[in-house]
């Protein structure tokens, strides 16, 4: 006669070998929950510091182009009530089409054009608070009117990155690093880096600091308005430790 095994006894060992492999599975999970939430930390501090940094080194920039009816053939022009009607200010950069710097100048709600060609008969305005001012054009002009004398083409008001507030950043940086991170609303436990990559291949970048650990560096790809109002492609890099 055959002799069946005990089946309560094979399922008591099934459920008492299922519990330890659940209590393991826990174990495993309690030692990796720490590095889990750290993970998440530093994902979530990277993406705050780069919005951050970006709104930091960012200004509003007014863009305008102008057309000149080919018939003004005056060397000195006057675009009669551009400036009222953008409500902008000396701090102005003016280039001709082939992208070479303009003289110009303010005169009461006129722009006043210098012109190195009286057939130059397009211009981009560039206009920011950041820009350092040009002054008044005290010259002799052709008065234009809009509609006859000049036609509006492109007009926008956008943000970009400018390297002149990367560089003030980077010295502010420099000069007071612990006030900064407070600004910034940087925890205490993490130190952090930023640069610029210009066009041309050159960087400026803060200092090197004395790094104990493994730093996470980003470079994004940027626009960025350099120290002539001109629009540049770089990268802005972003180092956290």
């Amino acid at each position: 006669m055959i002799r069946r095994g005990d089946k309560r006894g094979s399922h008591i060992g099934v459920v008492i070998s299922f519990a330890i492999f659940v209590a393991f599975l826990i174990f495993l999970y309690t030692l990796a929950q720490p590095s889990f939430q750290q993970k998440e930390q530093e994902n979530a501090l990277r993406v705050y510091l780069e919005k951050t940094l970006i709104e930091n080194v960012s200004s509003e920039l007014t863009i305008i182009t102008v057309n000149v009816s080919s018939s003004s053939l005056s060397e000195c022009i006057s675009l009669d009530g551009l400036i009222g009607t953008f409500e902008i200010t000396p701090r102005i950069f003016v280039w001709n089409a082939e992208q070479v710097s303009t003289q110009s100048g303010i005169q009461g709600n006129d722009l006043r054009i210098q012109r190195e060609d009286p057939s130059d008969v397009f211009f981009k305005i560039h206009h920011s608070e950041d820009f350092p001012d040009r002054g008044s054009g005290s010259w002799t002009c052709e008065n234009l009117v809009e509609g006859v004398g000049y036609d509006l083409g492109v007009t926008k008001v956008e943000k970009y990155i400018f390297s002149e507030n990367v560089i003030a950043l980077i010295n502010d940086y420099i000069g007071r690093y612990e006030m900064l991170k407070d600004d910034l609303k940087i925890p205490d436990t993490y130190e952090f880096g930023f640069g610029l990559i210009y066009s041309g291949g050159n960087a400026i970048e803060t200092p090197d600091r004395d790094v104990q650990k493994n730093i996470y560096i980003k470079e994004i790809p940027i626009q960025y308005v350099n120290e002539l109002g001109k629009i540049q492609t770089g990268f802005l890099v972003l180092k956290i430790w």
